[in-house]
C-alpha cells in the first residue's frame, strides 16, 4: 500500500507549519538566552522586579545603558516593562 500524494495546497500547508515550528523554536531559545532583549514585553510584574531586570541587563549581560518603558497595568498593582534599548 503506498501514500497518498500530497496536494500542492497540502504540502505548501505542511511547509508552512514546520517554519512556524522552526521560528517558535528560535523564538523561545533566544528568549531563554537573553529574556531582556529590545522589543520583549514583560507583563504582570511588580516594582521589585525592575530591579532584578536592570541587575541583571547591567550586570550579568554588562551592558553600560538601558532604557526601558514602564506601563501601569489596568486597576490591579501590576506593572509592564519593555526593553526599548541597551548598549555595551
Amino acid at each position: 500500500m503506498s501514500k497518498p500524494e500530497l496536494k500542492g495546497s497540502d504540502l505548501r500547508s505542511k511547509a508552512q507549519k514546520e517554519e512556524l515550528l522552526r521560528t517558535m523554536a528560535e523564538f523561545t531559545e533566544k528568549l531563554n538566552d537573553d529574556p531582556y532583549q529590545a522589543g520583549i514585553v514583560h507583563p504582570n510584574l511588580c516594582a521589585d522586579d525592575i530591579q532584578d531586570i536592570v541587575e541583571d541587563v547591567m550586570w550579568v549581560r554588562d551592558f553600560t545603558e538601558l532604557t526601558i518603558k514602564i506601563k501601569r497595568e489596568d486597576a490591579d498593582s501590576t506593572i509592564s516593562v519593555e526593553v526599548i534599548e541597551r548598549k555595551k
